[in-house]
């Protein structure tokens, strides 16, 4: 289909449509009348807006961080601009704006909450999600103003008292759990206490565990065991060397002899403690011994050069009890005799202890296991009970940071001030829309009958919807009074849709 063809049809449906022009037009006449007189009557509205800030910045929030519960304030405020036309805010706005006296009946109450709850425009700014705008419309400008302001009042109130109402349910909480688990610490640790003084005996021996103190128990007494032995070795090997260093030491019966003193005396005995020291930790066939050995031979040597005759005399043998090696032996042997007595007493404590424990090895793994339950219950309620403790104080803390108003701060950027004009309703655009509702209205009642009542204009129209030949056609004279008559009557119907526009604009002037 070409354009030509789409201008022809379009074509055909106007002129169909203008044999019902009349009837278009005073159905239009009568919708734009009935329409203008309805938004003349329309009662005159007062709107009122008021915007907000809601400031979420305090500077208590970062010195309090970790001391207070920080709760998501943006949910919270969009959570309350969603409640605040809830029913029972709408309620508590009537009371506030005077509102209530006026419904006599529940039905009239029910029509003004929804009024209200109609009415009451709240939005938030794109740019800044914290930015409110309120806004309020009524026939009475007064109402409208403390509609808006008792809506800022119960914005307010349930800002904060949400929080506090919140805060004090956690307490509440807080303090029953708290309760609970002191009766519970209190019972576990009273089980404790009774478990302990009835095993008292074997407590010591849990400190570490049973099977533990049994394994130290069986090493200290290995380790003590040979200590003792090393003591004795020890012990023994000093007599025997206070037996043997007859030569050195001059042991047996006094006799006369010949005695020679030298200057290379002190070094032989100095050399000669040296071996009986190393005697006591390795064999005389050790590098050392052998060393000290071959020193003493060679001194020795030196000594008998330098003896000459009348040097040589008879002298008495020294007393022993005067010999320093022989007073450094008993020493030595003395000590020796006390650490074997307190290695004897540990190496028989050790038995004692290890025979106890192994003579307990059914009882003492039982209570061990009794008492690390009783002290698991102890601690886990203990744990509890310190948490809740700390928890409440934070809430406490958090609910006196609530009260002081630092957490959220709510400015007024524009109040709301009582209306001078009304705001609506725009009777421009609703009178406009009136004439294009009885404009539309008109040409489809005209289509509608065009359609009803078809007729065929051209012989084109009758060839193409019987698709029969048309064989001719008779043209219609057209007499001078019929085109007076057609005059006039496009006059008249040219003055009517004028006189129509015409009134609209008197209308929106008006």
């Amino acid at each position: 289909m070409n354009l030509n063809e789409i201008f022809q049809i379009a074509w055909t449906y106007l002129r169909s449509m203008w044999r019902f022009r009349w009837y278009s037009l005073v159905l239009t006449w009568l919708v734009v009348v009935i329409g203008w007189v309805y938004v003349g009557t329309m009662p005159d509205q007062y709107k009122v807006d008021a915007k907000l800030y809601v400031d979420t910045e305090s500077v208590l929030r970062p010195l309090m961080r970790g001391l207070t519960l920080e709760s998501n304030i943006g949910n919270r405020l969009r959570l309350l601009s969603k409640t605040l036309l809830s029913r029972p805010n709408m309620e508590k706005l009537s009371r506030l704006s005077d509102l209530d006296v006026t419904a006599t009946n529940p039905q009239q109450m029910e029509r003004l909450l929804n009024n209200l709850s109609d009415n009451i425009i709240l939005r938030t700014d794109r740019r800044d999600t914290n930015l409110y705008n309120i806004s309020y419309s009524n026939r009475n400008p007064e109402v409208a103003n403390k509609v808006v302001k008792g809506l800022l009042t119960i914005l307010v109130e349930s800002t904060l008292g949400e929080s506090r109402e919140n805060s004090s349910t956690a307490q509440e909480f807080l303090d029953r759990q708290i309760a609970e688990y002191g009766d519970r610490l209190a019972s576990a640790e009273q089980k404790l206490n009774d478990f302990k003084r009835k095993n008292a005996k074997l407590m010591p021996t849990l400190r570490k565990g049973y099977f533990q103190s049994l394994q130290t128990s069986q090493v200290e007494l290995e380790k003590s065991e040979l200590n003792l032995k090393e003591a004795t070795n020890k012990r023994d090997e000093i007599q025997r060397q206070m037996r043997g260093e007859e030569p050195v030491l001059g042991l047996g019966t006094p006799q006369k002899s010949k005695y020679v003193s030298s200057p290379l005396d002190t070094k032989i005995v100095e050399l000669k403690d040296q071996r009986n020291e190393l005697l006591l930790k390795y064999t005389e066939l050790h590098p050392q011994v052998v060393s000290i050995d071959e020193k003493i031979k060679l001194l020795e040597s030196q000594k008998r050069g330098e003896v000459t005759e009348k040097e040589t005399g008879v002298a008495t043998e020294p007393d022993l009890d005067k010999n320093p090696v022989y007073q450094q032996l008993k020493i030595s042997l003395a000590q020796t005799e006390t650490q074997i007595a307190t290695l004897s007493v540990r190496v028989k404590e050790f038995k004692d202890r290890t025979k106890s424990l192994q003579s307990m090895v059914d009882t003492i793994p039982n209570v061990e296991t009794e008492l690390s339950k009783l002290t698991r219950e102890y601690e886990v309620n203990k744990k509890n009970y310190n948490a809740l403790v700390s928890r409440l104080e934070t809430a406490k803390m958090s609910e006196e940071v609530e009260q002081t108003g630092e957490g959220v701060k709510i400015r007024v950027i524009d109040p709301p001030s009582f209306p001078n004009s009304p705001s609506g309703p725009n009777r421009k655009i609703l009178n406009t829309a009136v004439l294009a509702i009885g404009l539309v209205v008109g040409l489809a009642l005209s289509f509608v009958f065009s359609q009803i009542k078809p007729v065929f204009h051209e012989h084109r129209e009758l060839r193409n919807e019987l698709g029969l030949p048309v064989l001719g056609s008779v043209s219609r004279i057209k007499t001078s009074e019929l085109l007076e008559k057609k005059k006039i009557e496009y006059g008249v119907f040219v003055g009517s849709t004028s006189v129509l526009f015409l009134s609209y604009g008197l209308v929106l002037i008006i």
